[in-house]
């Protein structure tokens, strides 16, 4: 079951952020779905689809690498890289048409084929330094 688990997160990123599929949510989240960000504070399924959509609006050829991934029982470990260009209006920052990389560990909880709860720690510093806000 572990590597059926970890397929699924790397198709749901695959799918939703690199692809924009975002009807791929749906299929591979939870309804009752609960995500917790870097700062600590938890976000629900819509939540997590508006700002998939708001990614994608302020940012274009977005790439996802897996760079390690380990699961144990109903959970996955996956650390990940990804790359876009900065094409649109991102936390009130205007365009800047810098290529952008960012790292990133997400840990997710799947029952019965679905994400249900995620844990994401990505390196947001970084990306500010990037746009050339700090």
């Amino acid at each position: 079951m572990t590597v059926a688990n970890e397929q699924l997160l790397q198709r749901a990123m695959t799918e939703v952020m690199q692809h924009h599929n975002s009807s791929y949510i749906d299929e591979a989240f939870s309804s009752t779905f609960v995500g917790h960000d870097t700062s600590g504070n938890t976000f629900s399924l819509d939540d997590f689809k508006m700002g998939v959509e708001e990614l994608h609006g302020a940012f274009s050829e977005i790439r996802i690498e897996f760079a390690d991934q380990l699961s144990a029982g109903d959970k996955v470990v996956t650390r990940w890289i990804g790359t876009a260009v900065h094409t649109g209006v991102f936390k009130d920052i205007p365009a800047t048409n810098k290529p952008i990389r960012v790292t990133g560990i997400s840990i997710d909880r799947i029952s019965d084929g679905q994400i249900t709860e995620a844990w994401e720690i990505t390196d947001d510093l970084g990306v500010m330094m990037q746009l050339g806000v700090l």
